[in-house]
């Protein structure tokens, strides 16, 4: 420690320091790299000055360079709540915050929030909701999208160095891990490695970017009923500069080994649905798996410094995540293509996206993939042009092209498109055929003047379908439908359920 650190922690617990004339209770938080001070409405983080090899604080320099970092880095996700970086001073006598005197240490000044608004907490107790998640996912969506490609950063030798560097402290640790089940997952993360080399290094060239880095469930939280998250990592640029769905992975590994497969698979489908990296999705059980050891090892890592009472948490929170990682890269592979057509209004995407979340599925819709076709982004109308027969193929080519990747991650696939014309529908089935696909086709079905309420009541989504458009369908020679036919009449839960029933008898059990 500094000869001022265990000083500015006292001070810093003081109301008087802060010097804007209010009397406020001062609470300390201290975790294994900062102090934290909560008063009033704003938060104070004093770095603590440790040097942890992948992690330096040691001299005031560096503090004062990772405060300024911190800041720019959580100002591109969370402007709301980062706001400056503040000198502590020394006058001989007394510390003061932003005051005269010799600089002696720096803290990020940051707006306090609920701590019940953090999204772990909210999902204890059951009030984290699916649109909260896609506001979130939109928003780190916006980001990945925006930020510049970096070089020198997240090659094939920095991956493998991260996930194996992940099984070397689980291998070190055969009190917590044992042997067998490190050396599985070693075994499973070179098999994986491998066969992903390529596409890690062509995507080092695309997609490796300044991500948030460590985004779970505790550092994200609703703010004025935004999605925010918070405290990305500034001291390690390799820990922050990775392919982007190294970022998103991080999410929907928590979500899944929280027990909530259902959110994490609206999560990838809203990231999919967004920003159309479908290029990605063979990297995905990879990353899960990464990020799953990352937890493992730091439990393992905690555990040593832990009080008894805190150990055995440690040991098994440790083994848990091992086998998810483990999981992640050894879990079953459903051979699965499931199609949902009907003409629009008929319910089908809204179908998809339960069925989805039922079966972890993922779910490829046209509407999205027509516009990532033609440039249009999917919460905007597109022109006349994208609708031209040209565009229609184009957009089935595209289902398909996706579809392929969408395989790679083992979950069963959903295409959602009208599928009208009998072609459309056999080209379909023939993929799953030639890829060795189980298959079941449902078309949706409802009286039309139902659908035309239905599409006249529209908000907020990414179909374009007007009811002058279901008009022209309704003119449609749909030829021969020999998929399931589901009449969605009747509410959501009692047709999903009915669906559900469908692929039951149709294909491995939802």
């Amino acid at each position: 420690m500094t000869p001022h650190t265990d000083a500015l922690v006292r001070a810093l617990s003081q109301d008087s320091i802060y010097a804007d004339g209010k009397t406020l209770p001062v609470e300390h938080i201290e975790t294994h790299i900062s102090h934290v001070f909560l008063r009033g409405d704003w938060a104070y983080k004093l770095k603590k000055p440790v040097n942890f090899g992948f992690l330096d604080f040691s001299t005031l320099d560096a503090r004062k360079h990772f405060c300024e970092k911190e800041l720019a880095a959580n100002a591109r996700y969370a402007p709301e709540i980062y706001d400056s970086v503040v000198p502590l001073t020394f006058d001989g006598t007394a510390y003061h915050l932003g005051g005269k005197g010799e600089v002696v240490d720096y803290v990020v000044k940051m707006k306090k929030f609920d701590p019940t608004t953090v999204f772990d907490a909210l999902l204890a107790k059951g009030k984290l909701d699916e649109h909260m998640l896609s506001d979130l996912t939109d928003r780190v969506v916006q980001f990945h999208v925006g930020e510049p490609v970096v070089k020198g950063f997240w090659a094939y030798d920095d991956v493998r160095t991260f996930a194996l560097d992940n099984v070397t402290v689980l291998e070190a640790n055969p009190d917590i891990i044992h042997a067998s089940d490190a050396a599985r997952l070693r075994a499973l993360t070179e098999q994986a490695l491998q066969t992903v080399k390529p596409l890690i290094e062509q995507r080092q060239k695309t997609h490796v970017k300044a991500t948030h880095g460590d985004l779970h469930l505790r550092n994200i939280c609703l703010l004025d009923d935004v999605a925010i998250p918070f405290d990305g990592i500034e001291f390690n640029d390799h820990f922050v500069n990775n392919d982007v769905y190294a970022d998103i992975a991080f999410l929907i590994m928590d979500l899944i080994q929280r027990g909530h497969e259902d959110l994490a698979t609206a999560v990838l489908n809203r990231y999919l649905k967004r920003g159309d990296d479908f290029a990605g999705l063979p990297l995905l059980n990879l990353y899960l798996s990464y990020r799953a050891g990352v937890r493992a090892k730091v439990a393992c890592l905690q555990h040593g410094g832990a009080s008894e009472n805190e150990k055995p948490r440690l040991a098994e929170e440790a083994r848990s995540y091992t086998a998810a990682a483990t999981r992640f890269l050894n879990g079953p592979r459903q051979k699965r293509l499931i199609a949902i057509g009907g003409l629009s209004g008929s319910g089908k995407s809204t179908l998809g996206k339960e069925i989805a979340h039922h079966i972890g599925a993922i779910h490829i819709r046209s509407d999205a993939v027509r516009k990532h076709i033609f440039g249009t982004p999917v919460w905007e109308r597109a022109p006349q042009e994208a609708y031209s027969a040209e565009m229609t193929e184009k957009t089935y080519n595209g289902l398909l092209e996706r579809a392929e990747l969408a395989l790679a991650t083992g979950r069963p696939v959903i295409i959602d498109a009208v599928s009208a014309r009998e072609s459309e529908r056999d080209a379909l089935e023939k993929f799953a055929q030639t890829h060795g696909l189980s298959f079941t086709g449902i078309w949706c079905q409802l009286p039309a003047e139902e659908a035309r309420k239905r599409i006249a009541a529209r908000r907020g989504d990414i179909s374009d379908a007007t009811v002058d458009v279901y008009e022209k369908q309704m003119l449609y020679d749909t030829g021969r439908i020999n998929w399931h036919r589901l009449d969605t009449q009747n509410g959501i839960q009692s047709v999903t359920d009915k669906a559900l029933n469908i692929l039951k008898l149709t294909g491995q059990p939802s």
